[in-house]
């Protein structure tokens, strides 16, 4: 008797103390939910690349901002008149500035000064100089809306003029990229709100904060107004993103219960076994929940995908449990105990094997230098584990207790395994028989299929659009749904996109530093920073102003503005440019010096001191185009920090959250691709192993892992043809087409090597392994890809995409397993397999 009947004999024999002990440990681990706080946090990515040291370093010692958080509002003509920098729309700024506020939700986080400032503020100040007597010392937007009222049109076009031909990069920002100085057509003017962060160190918004930003949407977007208005801040995304992630999932998840459902009584046609697994599901996410419990695991957006995870793979062992049971009690003179112990022996190895195989895949990850992508192999492979012990486990013992008791009474309990008759039996004879017929030209066909796949695999986009992450507004077929379950109107996609392709970005991600360290008082410094700000003019991704410049700021730049205003300055600026080229080349450290004495704020921004009264670093401020790649940006502007870096004395480096998130983003999947290539190797000895000891063939664990190296290359394919980048996060979910996939191959070829010996020939033994354990995949592929699939008609972009590749990286392992591997299968029967085996 081996270790599998000995086993299986146990679970028969001492099934009541079997239900007892599981319980016992589903209570202990369990208990670990209380420990959690329930929350949900974003995943954060540590990186300790220079990059992130640099941007650590700005952070420290320059005056960026950091302790303000920004609502940006736009106010844009849609008629397409493009007056969005009229007089009318002008007023219209500084009323919601006054609206603003006054608002009681929002005055409470507004910073000191002016917390509001606009296109409408500067030409209101012009205004205020034009008009008769002195203006006031510190005007108010009520002065500036009464000297405004007071231009004409045609003046108010030639202060805006002025204002672009001034060249002033504070002043253009304000401007739609698309504004033409020459008949002042402009279609949207933006408008910046300031608030106090409260604690600069926090990565969470405060929620007086949040609500601020809210409010400011709401007091935009209504009213009656001829202009377009609306709000974006980081407050607003979070909150709308939430509240449309719930009204998709109010939505469509109890549409998706209810197919699951509905496949599920298809599949099983009995009350108790429906039960019996959708009990068994609950168990095995309560322990998923006590082990993020007890090991303190933070439960991030990279998490989501292990509940689904579990769920598919808990409806697939479910399936083949109770299928295989219904299959040996079919059989002539068997009763229920025959049945449980023959049934749980045809079975518990292929779920075993799975259980090994995918946790080996999903415990590699441990070796991840990150945590997100180390928890979510250690809580996958603990997952993975609980669903053995559940169905491997407490499902039989609890069946077969209860089998015993209803048929004690009388109460016929044969069912039939799903797959062996009607539509679905010839489905799943298409597989034995083409295996049949021609299994060469079937293998052929896909090793061609896969080869194409390979080459999707390869050029598929690797990068991350952060707008992917933000919810888009409802599909038209949603405005029939019934009002309770409709979702709202989101607009936060094409908001983002409008303000990054119109203003360069819509929040400080756009903002990319180069940082430049070492003796940066000396003339040949300067010079590389001229050089480089000339180079960044020149790329493609930096972002241009509506005059043509291009959005970099230096502390030349700075020293030029303060000029402007302070005749000393000015004067350092002239002696220090020799050359009069607008470059200083002499006494640098002296400009900085007389420069800070005028406007030390504004110095503090773009130049580091040392602790001994001279100056450190430099900073030059680029803004990027928010449509923009996170390949390009780091290809790009790398090529501007190396420009500045060509002189000795200093070191220069591009940084920015941007280049940081690419760079981490690069690490990220090049540590998950690694841990599935070693994931592949790992699965396949261990197959191999698993069956030379078995069956006492080695070939058949490759012969087993070819349909999962299939599945994995259409998907990868597939992504490539419908534009799915493959990021960290797709990887992660491609990460079910091993678990998934090696679930699926595994249970084919162990029935198979179990009916071979009894079969006439290898057909036969295909005919009954697809009709017997396909059917069991079929219903679980068909379930969990209807309930993941579903996913896809969210108005969350990163949730459609995991409903996709999910769903299709199912259908693809069953299609591979079901339909591909009796081919092999066959091949192997004929060429490789032990005549012991076969016969």
């Amino acid at each position: 008797m081996d270790l599998v009947d000995r086993y299986v004999q146990f679970i028969q024999q001492h099934s009541k103390a079997t239900v007892l002990i599981v319980l016992l440990l589903i209570g202990v681990v369990g208990y670990g939910v209380t420990m959690t706080d329930g929350g949900f946090v974003i995943a954060g990515f540590d990186s300790d690349s220079p990059e992130a040291d640099a941007a650590a370093y700005i952070d420290d010692n320059f005056d960026t901002g950091d302790e303000t958080v920004t609502t940006l509002v736009v106010i844009r003509d849609q008629s397409g008149s493009d007056r969005a920098v009229t007089k009318d729309a002008l007023l219209e700024s500084l009323e919601l500035q006054q609206a603003i506020r006054e608002n009681e939700t929002i005055a409470p986080t507004l910073s000191e000064g002016s917390p509001s400032f606009g296109l409408a503020n500067i030409v209101g100040f012009v205004s205020l100089a034009d008009a008769d007597g002195p203006p006031p010392s510190d005007p108010t937007l009520e002065d500036q809306i009464q000297a405004i009222e007071n231009q004409s049109e045609s003046r108010i076009a030639e202060i805006v003029s002025d204002l672009t031909e001034d060249g002033d990069q504070d002043i253009l920002g304000f401007f739609p990229s698309t504004f033409d100085p020459d008949t002042g057509a402009a279609e949207a003017q933006l408008l910046i709100v300031t608030h106090d962060r409260g604690e600069p160190s926090a990565d969470e918004l405060p929620s007086e904060l949040v609500a601020a930003q809210v409010a400011i949407n709401e007091l935009a977007s209504s009213g009656d107004s001829e202009f377009d208005r609306f709000a974006f801040g980081p407050g607003i995304v979070d909150e709308l993103a939430g509240q449309a992630t719930g009204e998709s999932f109010a939505l469509i998840g109890p549409i998706a219960l209810v197919l699951v459902l509905v496949l599920l009584t298809i599949a099983y046609r009995d009350i108790i076994d429906i039960t019996l697994g959708l009990g068994g599901i609950v168990l095995v996410l309560a322990w998923m929940g006590g082990f993020v419990g007890w090991l303190n695991i933070e439960f991030t957006q990279i998490l989501i995908a292990v509940p689904f995870l579990l769920i598919g793979l808990s409806i697939d062992y479910a399936l083949h449990v109770v299928m295989r049971y219904r299959e040996e009690r079919e059989k002539p003179g068997a009763d229920v105990t025959r049945a449980t112990v023959l049934g749980l022996t045809g079975v518990v190895v292929a779920i075993g094997a799975t259980t090994i195989t995918t946790t080996i895949g999903f415990f590699s990850n441990l070796t991840s230098d990150v945590g997100s992508i180390s928890d979510f192999g250690l809580l996958s492979g603990l997952g993975i584990i609980a669903a053995f012990v559940i169905f491997g486990a407490l499902l039989p013992a609890v069946k077969y207790e209860i089998e015993l008791f209803l048929e004690a009474r009388g109460i016929d309990r044969q069912k039939s395994a799903f797959g062996t008759g009607g539509l679905a039996a010839k489905l799943l004879g298409v597989g034995a028989v083409g295996a049949k017929r021609a299994p060469v030209v079937i293998v052929a066909i896909v090793l061609l299929v896969s080869l194409a796949g390979v080459y999707g695999a390869v050029n598929v986009e690797t990068s991350i659009d952060q707008n992917d992450f933000i919810p888009e507004d409802r599909p038209a077929w949603m405005d029939s749904v019934p009002e309770p379950f409709r979702p709202g109107e989101y607009k936060i996609k094409e908001h983002a996109i409008y303000l990054d392709t119109v203003f360069g970005g819509a929040n400080e991600e756009s903002a990319i530093d180069i940082l430049i360290r070492g003796d940066v008082t000396d003339e040949a410094t300067i010079s590389g920073v001229a050089a480089a700000t000339e180079t960044a003019s020149e790329q493609d991704v930096t972002f241009i102003f509506a005059n043509g410049n291009a959005a970099v700021e230096t502390p030349i730049d700075v020293i030029a503005s303060i000029a402007e205003e302070n005749e000393t300055v000015e004067t350092q600026f002239e002696a220090s440019d020799t050359t009069d080229d607008g470059v200083p080349d002499t006494d640098i450290g002296q400009l900085f010096d007389t420069a800070f004495a005028a406007d030390e704020e504004a110095m503090a921004a773009v130049v580091a001191r040392d602790g001994a009264g001279g100056y450190e670093a430099l900073r030059l401020d680029i803004t990027v185009r928010g449509d923009a790649s996170g390949a390009a940006v780091l290809t790009q502007m790398r090529s501007v920090a190396a420009v500045a870096d060509e002189p000795s004395q200093v070191a220069a480096i591009a940084t920015g959250p941007l280049i940081i998130v690419e760079l981490v983003q690069e690490s990220v999947l090049e540590t998950l691709v690694t841990t599935f290539a070693l994931t592949l190797v790992l699965v396949g000895v261990f197959l191999s192993l698993l069956f030379g000891r078995r069956h006492g063939s080695y070939s058949l664990g490759a012969v087993t892992m070819l349909p999962v190296l299939f599945a994995l290359s259409w998907i990868l394919g597939t992504m490539y043809l419908i534009g799915i980048p493959y990021n960290s996060e797709t990887a992660i979910i491609t990460g079910i087409a091993i678990g998934i996939g090696v679930d699926f191959a595994i249970h084919i070829t162990e029935r198979f090597v179990q009916e071979r010996p009894t079969a006439v020939d290898a057909i036969g033994a295909l005919d009954a392994t697809v009709k017997g354990t396909g059917g069991a995949l079929l219903a679980s592929a068909v379930t969990t890809v209807a309930g993941f699939g579903i996913l896809a008609l969210t108005l969350v972009p990163s949730l459609q995409r995991f409903g996709i590749v999910t769903g299709l990286t199912i259908a693809f392992a069953w299609v591979a397993s079901v339909l591909v591997l009796p081919s092999l299968l066959l091949l192997w029967d004929r060429y490789l397999a032990d005549q012991a085996i076969a016969h």
